[in-house]
């Protein structure tokens, strides 16, 4: 990614690109192409990249995989469920963009006017919209981010034009979270890296000409449940001589691997079955939503989790942001029960090493309380040392190894999976925080 940055050895790796991977034209259909075969629109796309342009606005990129793209079309996205209309469609020559009367199949176009589509998002004719069919396009997994860090503008002046940018940067990059600390009044990013977050400060300051201030790195900890839990809340509010009171009963179970809340299972007792007006299951979700993104030991996001509603009473007239209140401290009573543990992220980590220099990087990795999972034999004077790696660890890891092998040494690193931390260590991050 640095290398990119600076532009170093990208015409080698195309030229590499050009002379070893197989002409398309020589290749049978990929199993896409056969899965399409039997699809019911004449046009599939994927949205690929999205880039802003000074002049144009939002880009996006496009591998048409089935039929062809004109200007003025009317795209249904099945991700979101909008229509758009194509604005200009292009082809990109290097920085040029040249406009063309229609995208043909197999070919990449880039197209104006789609401001509310995603990189990953699957694009078709508006007759089609079985979601089912979403499913025939690769759909691109997007990592949860891992550091984060507070930004801020080096004036208030430039606050909304900070705001702004990283709107635009989000568009592009999905990887990229923005959020809005309400309590504090403060931005915070979330990224994959270091490096990656000086990729985005770098992008501020030499393409919207924005000056920064960077906090320092923090590490994405999670929180989880262990054990089911399940309480009643009741609530009661005199509104202009009225009084409104709402009765609402959750259950919270640990679901291992599931991720971050997504919805609400809305469940009808054995004794009456029972519905609910729309806006007051939104509000319980937003209540519960509120709920989880402030575990009970860190204040960490909660994932893994699932809620069920198993019942729910209000007075005539109830407002939906009392219901989202009794909800919020419903599941806040719940986490206290249910046992939450901090989960840290791993990384993966393979390091190229020549042979003599592999105790140093042990030595240093056990430093960090790495697992080493092999040294792997390269060749007759090399080694790859792989291990998962703990993030809270791995603060100048790159700079370290190459400082300890004399910069002889190659790394790769990715996210691995979310850990327990041990009671120790929880500790330690109580203690730091207060």
């Amino acid at each position: 990614m640095g290398s990119a940055m600076q532009g170093v050895g990208v015409e080698e790796l195309l030229d590499a690109v050009v002379a070893y991977l197989p002409d398309p034209l020589s290749l049978t259909k990929s199993l896409i192409q056969q899965r399409l075969s039997s699809a019911t629109s004449p046009f599939y796309g994927l949205a690929f990249r999205n880039l802003h342009d000074k002049y144009r606005g939002l880009l996006t990129f496009i591998r048409i995989y089935r039929g062809t793209l004109k200007a003025g079309s009317t795209l249904y996205n099945i991700n979101t469920g909008q229509r758009q209309k194509v604005g200009k469609v292009m082809e990109a020559y290097a920085d040029e963009l040249r406009d063309v009367r229609v995208g043909s199949e197999g070919n990449v176009v880039v197209v104006s006017g789609l401001s509310a589509t995603a990189t990953g998002d699957t694009l078709t004719l508006p007759a089609a919209t079985d979601k089912e069919e979403m499913s025939l396009l690769p759909i691109l997994q997007i990592p949860d981010p891992v550091y984060f860090c507070s930004l801020e503008a080096h004036s208030t002046s430039q606050q909304q034009a900070l705001e702004e940018a990283l709107a635009i940067i989000q568009k592009e990059d999905p990887s990229l979270k923005v959020s809005m600390e309400a309590d504090i009044g403060q931005l915070v990013v979330c990224g994959m890296g270091e490096l990656h977050l000086e990729v985005v400060r770098g992008r501020l300051k030499d393409q919207f000409g924005l000056e920064t201030y960077m906090g320092p790195l923090q590490v994405a900890y999670k929180e989880a449940p262990t054990v089911a839990a399940d309480h009643v809340q009741q609530a009661s509010r005199d509104v202009q001589g009225t009084t409104h009171n709402v009765m609402l009963h959750l259950r919270l179970l640990p679901t291992a691997g599931s991720g971050a809340f997504k919805r609400l299972k809305v469940l009808a007792t054995q004794e009456e079955d029972w519905t609910l007006p729309r806006d007051i299951v939104h509000a319980v979700e937003n209540g519960v939503m509120a709920a989880l993104s402030n575990g009970p030991s860190l204040s960490c996001p909660v994932v893994d989790v699932s809620v069920e509603l198993l019942k729910l009473t209000t007075s005539r007239g109830v407002l939906p942001a009392m219901v989202a209140a009794a909800a919020t401290h419903c599941v806040l009573h719940l986490l206290r029960q249910a046992n939450c543990q901090v989960m840290e992220p791993l990384m993966s980590v393979a390091i190229s090493v020549p042979m003599e220099l592999v105790h140093e990087v042990i030595g240093d990795l056990a430093k960090r309380r790495a697992l080493i999972k092999e040294v792997e034999v390269l060749d007759e004077e090399s080694r790859i040392v792989q291990a998962e790696t703990p993030l809270a660890e791995m603060l100048h890891f790159s700079r370290d190894i190459r400082t300890v092998t004399r910069g002889l040494a190659s790394l790769e690193v990715q996210f691995s999976r979310y850990q327990a931390l041990t009671a120790d260590h929880l500790h330690q991050l109580q203690t730091r925080a207060y």
